[in-house]
């Protein structure tokens, strides 16, 4: 009996112990709540009691604030400044950007070894080198017309003539017969400004073409030929080596000019028109 009764003291005893311990715990929640609300006072400002009066006013409409937007200020653009206009180039300047360009385009050329050791056996080696580079770079040659033209040298002592021939037949969409037959010519004798001044006489009759009303606009626009390569086309024609009208029917049927060219053995094989023409000063004699 005495052991149940002192059982039951411990127990209201713990019992009294955790009520302590809950109040305690509530009463401290009460004062870090009304701490809390103090310091919440403190930083915001609010007043901590409110008086009728300022109850009545505050219980009435806010008045709207109006707000005002801010616009930094803006530092004026500086009106555009127009480029200057490019300086036109007097000939003289075009003369000599030419000539720097086609200087340039000399020094890139590469030529055989091969060709470079049979030519270094003549006398005059480095200038005949320096006129084939002049040249390739003036007509732009591709690697088989380059090939052709050194052959031309090759086979023939005289380089100046070749040269002279070359730069005139090739311009002129003449055949690399025509070639052979001109250097036949002089090495038989001939004088070679007789044999150019009978080349250029050839084309004195030639008329330019009347096309019929929408056929020029149609290659030109549908058919991608240039002025150049029709051109070329009425050349051929005047000299009997095809019809205009087979070259024509050719085009539009999707062949190209240079194709038509290769197959007639035209020197100028792409059938283009060189942008520059060697004149005979740049040619030094060989």
């Amino acid at each position: 009996m005495k052991d149940i009764v002192v059982k039951t003291k411990e127990k209201l005893k713990r019992i009294k112990i955790g009520r302590r311990a809950a109040a305690a715990a509530i009463a401290a929640l009460i004062i870090l709540g009304t701490l809390g609300a103090a310091y919440a006072t403190y930083i915001i400002g609010e007043a901590p009691e409110k008086t009728p009066e300022a109850k009545t006013q505050n219980n009435a409409p806010a008045a709207r604030e109006e707000t005002i937007a801010y616009e930094p200020e803006r530092p004026e653009k500086a009106p555009p400044q127009r480029s200057a206009m490019p300086k036109a180039l007097s000939e003289e300047e075009i003369k000599k950007q030419q000539e720097a360009e086609i200087e340039e385009a000399i020094n890139s050329v590469a030529l055989p070894e091969a060709f470079e050791a049979e030519i270094a056996k003549r006398d005059g080696s480095e200038r005949i080198l320096k006129n084939a580079k002049t040249m390739i770079a003036a007509k732009t040659l591709d690697e088989n017309q380059q090939e052709t033209l050194e052959a031309y040298i090759t086979a023939n002592e005289d380089a100046t003539a070749v040269f002279a021939l070359y730069d005139y037949l090739f311009d002129n969409y003449f055949t690399q017969k025509d070639m052979e037959e001109a250097i036949e010519r002089h090495s038989g004798g001939e004088n070679l400004s007789d044999i150019l001044e009978d080349y250029a006489n050839a084309d004195e009759s030639y008329k330019a073409h009347n096309y019929p009303e929408g056929m020029l606009e149609y290659l030109l626009d549908k058919k991608g030929a240039t002025i150049e390569q029709l051109y070329a086309a009425e050349i051929i024609s005047h000299r009997g080596l095809m019809e205009l009208d087979t070259i024509i029917g050719r085009i539009t049927e999707g062949e190209s000019m240079a194709e038509i060219c290769a197959k007639l053995g035209i020197i100028n094989t792409g059938c283009k028109k060189a942008s520059v023409t060697v004149s005979s000063a740049e040619i030094m004699d060989c």
